[in-house]
Order: structure tokens, then C-alpha cells, then sequence
């Protein structure tokens, strides 16, 4: 199984409301690197995170080893709760909803056929790229 390298890289974590932010990922196998900007407006940092996951996921058609990058608290630690959310019919313990439900299961679906490793980075350094 190849190992590919996400990097998940996002201008705020921050959870409130950003009137202007950016995120990028860049996918990195063999000796080929797929990087990718985009530019946001009115968007939280919890919906930044997914949608550059989202995003960089989609771009991968073949089964393979997925080494995600990223210093997001947030998506790695729910990351880890998909399987028991998909269980509860996409709902928390005690029934609570689940925020931005309709991106968890996108990205359950994209994660599916890949095998999933997450590695801390402090992704500041990656900012200038």
C-alpha cells in the first residue's frame, strides 16, 4: 500500500467566526507533491479543518496508507469518534447532534478505503510555502 503524506494546513483553529481565512493541503508521494490554496470568508475554524480534509481526501481515488498532518485538536480528536457517531446514527452520547454531521460523514465515506495515522505537526512552519 503506497504512503502518502496529507498535510492539513489552516490560517486559524480558532473555533468562533474568521470574516477572512485560508487553508491548504498539500499531498506528498513517490516524489510528487499535489498542493492546493484556497481562500474563505465568514467560515469557523471547525469547518476550515474539514473542508481542506475534505477536500485534500477527495483527491484520493486509490486505497493507500494516509499519514494526516495536522496540529487541529478538533479533527483529530473527533476523527476518532466516527466510528461510534455512525453506531448512534451520527448523533453523540445522550443523543446530542452532532455539529457539522453532514462533513463527519463525508469524511468517514473518504476515509473508508484508507488506512489512517495522524502525526502532530506544529504546521506554522508550513505557512509560507
Amino acid at each position: 500500500m503506497q504512503e502518502v503524506h496529507v498535510f492539513l494546513i489552516t490560517s486559524s483553529n480558532a473555533p468562533g467566526k474568521i470574516k477572512r481565512a485560508w487553508y491548504e493541503y498539500m499531498l506528498v508521494y513517490n516524489t510528487k507533491v499535489l498542493k492546493e490554496h484556497r481562500e474563505a470568508k465568514d467560515i469557523t475554524g471547525q469547518l476550515l479543518i474539514l473542508s481542506c480534509a475534505r477536500e485534500a481526501l477527495a483527491r484520493m481515488n486509490r486505497s493507500a496508507s494516509l499519514v494526516i498532518h495536522t496540529d487541529n485538536p478538533y479533527f483529530v480528536d473527533n476523527y476518532g469518534k466516527l466510528g461510534e457517531w455512525e453506531k448512534n446514527g451520527w448523533k453523540r452520547a445522550g443523543g446530542k447532534e452532532i455539529r457539522h454531521a453532514e462533513l463527519w460523514k463525508e469524511l468517514y465515506k473518504l476515509c473508508s478505503m484508507h488506512e489512517i495515522h495522524f502525526k502532530n505537526d506544529n504546521m506554522e512552519i508550513y505557512k509560507d510555502t
